[in-house]
C-alpha cells in the first residue's frame, strides 16, 4: 500500500500547445476547457496557439493562460451541473478581449481587475493576450449576492489602492501555489477570498 505524502502539494496542470502537431493544437485545447467553454481560433486553426497552468485549491481554482487570438463562449449547456454557478476573478496581463452578456459589453483591458458572475451566458473576442483568472463557486462569497444580469461585472483599476492591494496578494499567492503545501494553500486562498469579498 503506497503511504500519503505528509505534506501533499498543490494539484497542478499544464497545457502547452507545443506538445501537439499543430493540426492538433486547438483540438487539443478544446478537449481541456469544454467543460467551462467553447474556443474557435481566429484564422487558420493550425495557427492556434496556447499555453496555461492552473492550481486547484478545495473548489477554488487559479489559472494562467496565453492564447493566440481566439473567440469564447460560455453557452447554457455550461451552465448545467458541476459547471453551472461561479464568479470569475480575471486580470488582462497583455492583449485584451471584448465580452457579451446578453445586451451588456465590456472591453477588458490590461490594468484593471475584473469580477464576473458565470452564471451568465458569455461570447467572448479575445486579441492574442496573457490573462489570470480565478473561478470561484459563488457561495463561498457573501459578495456574490450583489451579482446578476444586471449588474455582471465589477471591476477596479489596478492604479487604484484597493485595485492594487488585490492584485499584489493575488499575484504572490500564484507565486506561493507552486512551492506552498496544499494546507498552507488552503489558508492562503482563505485570506484571500476575504479579501475579495471586503
Amino acid at each position: 500500500m503506497a503511504e500519503k505524502a505528509a505534506n501533499p502539494s498543490v494539484p497542478v496542470s499544464r497545457f502547452d500547445c507545443r506538445d501537439f502537431p499543430p493540426a492538433e493544437r486547438l483540438s487539443a485545447f478544446r478537449r481541456l476547457t469544454r467543460s467551462v467553454y467553447e474556443v474557435q481560433a481566429v484564422g487558420a486553426s493550425s495557427s492556434f496557439e496556447a499555453e496555461a497552468i492552473g492550481f486547484q485549491v478545495g473548489e477554488v481554482v487559479f489559472n494562467r493562460l496565453r492564447c493566440s487570438p481566439a473567440h469564447f463562449h460560455r453557452r447554457e449547456k455550461h451552465l448545467r451541473g458541476e459547471g453551472r454557478d461561479f464568479l470569475v476573478l480575471e486580470a488582462q496581463l497583455s492583449g485584451g478581449q471584448t465580452v457579451r452578456m446578453g445586451e451588456r459589453q465590456v472591453r477588458m483591458l490590461p490594468g484593471h481587475l475584473y469580477l464576473r458572475d458565470w452564471a451568465l451566458p458569455f461570447a467572448s473576442a479575445a486579441d492574442a493576450m496573457t490573462m489570470t483568472s480565478v473561478i470561484i463557486p459563488r457561495h463561498r462569497l457573501e459578495a456574490s449576492a450583489a451579482m446578476h444580469a444586471r449588474t455582471p461585472v465589477v471591476s477596479w483599476q489596478g492604479s487604484e489602492p484597493a485595485g492594487r492591494a488585490l492584485w499584489l496578494i493575488w499575484e504572490r499567492l500564484m507565486m506561493d501555489l507552486a512551492v506552498v503545501p496544499l494546507a498552507t494553500a488552503k489558508t492562503l486562498t482563505e485570506g484571500f477570498l476575504g479579501f475579495l469579498d471586503g
